[in-house]
């Protein structure tokens, strides 16, 4: 397992210095790197491309469906804007060398309501469309779509690893999986070690996201860290564990403090590998 960190540790808007990133990213230790999915046609592909092959960091994607995205919405004309996003996502990700684009693929952020079981089931069926056509998009270039449950404040379309995996069940396609968020779990699951469990064992664990309840780094909250790795450890996830933290104003972030980057980086990288080495 490599640990790895996303950049919204360091700005609210990662589109440029990419490369740089990458750079201090490496120099704090990690073993990896994820990017949120903002703008990438404004990126500079040659310079972020020379900055991992230097530094050997691996690559991950997450989106983030917002101002309008949704691949579940009843408006065709917001689905294929929606496919087309991600597939972009899914060019550059492999353009890059990146086997993963992670995140909450099924539907727009925000969208929290309650369905009769019809218009659910239908809205089920048009998230179902989205990733039927983006899997073997998927296929093709190399890459991975792991689908992030996450909670109630933000969707009402999947909460838990286990309507992910009633998702991706009714899609034939080893390039679909999920992503877990100890954040989220700690939120919607009523036992979230046995649901990172039931993913692993299924085989669909794609990605990990190291959040703690706060949003802080690992190891500053109430996350039990030694009953995910162990679960982790013993059953062969040879993935990423990502940091997922934010600095003052950005997705999740705290208002309360203001936090320094670095030091939310450090202490997280130095906690999760000190279990690590300890065997747990």
């Amino acid at each position: 397992m490599k640990i790895g960190i996303n950049l919204w540790n360091w700005t609210k808007d990662p589109c440029k210095d990419l490369a740089d990133l990458v750079l201090h990213v490496a120099e704090l230790g990690f073993g990896a790197v994820e990017f949120p999915l903002n703008r990438a046609s404004e990126w500079d592909l040659s310079g972020i491309a020379k900055s991992l092959r230097t530094t050997g960091l691996e690559l991950t994607l997450c989106a983030q469906l917002i101002n309008g995205l949704d691949g579940s919405s009843p408006d065709a004309t917001t689905r294929h804007q929606t496919i087309q996003y991600l597939r972009e996502g899914l060019e550059v990700g492999a353009r890059l060398g990146a086997h993963i684009l992670a995140g909450p693929l099924y539907g727009g952020s925000g969208k929290r309501h309650f369905l009769p079981s019809e218009e659910k089931a239908a809205e089920l069926r048009r998230a179902l469309d989205t990733l039927s056509i983006l899997c073997p998009l998927a296929e093709k270039v190399g890459m991975k779509l792991a689908l992030e449950p996450v909670n109630r404040y933000r969707t009402s379309v999947v909460n838990t690893a286990y309507q992910a995996m009633d998702l991706i069940n009714q899609i034939d396609s080893p390039a679909l999986g999920i992503l877990f968020d100890s954040y989220q779990a700690n939120i919607e699951e009523s036992d979230p070690v046995n649901a990172l469990e039931t993913v692993l064992t299924a085989g669909k664990l794609f990605h990990f996201h190291a959040c703690e309840n706060h949003r802080g780094a690992p190891g500053s909250g109430h996350i039990y860290w030694k009953a995910y790795l162990k679960v982790l450890t013993t059953g062969g996830y040879a993935g990423h564990l990502t940091m997922e933290t934010f600095t003052l104003g950005g997705l999740d972030s705290g208002f309360v403090e203001t936090p320094v980057p670095d030091q939310v980086a450090h202490y997280g990288l130095d906690y999760l590998t000190s279990l690590l080495k300890a065997g747990i």
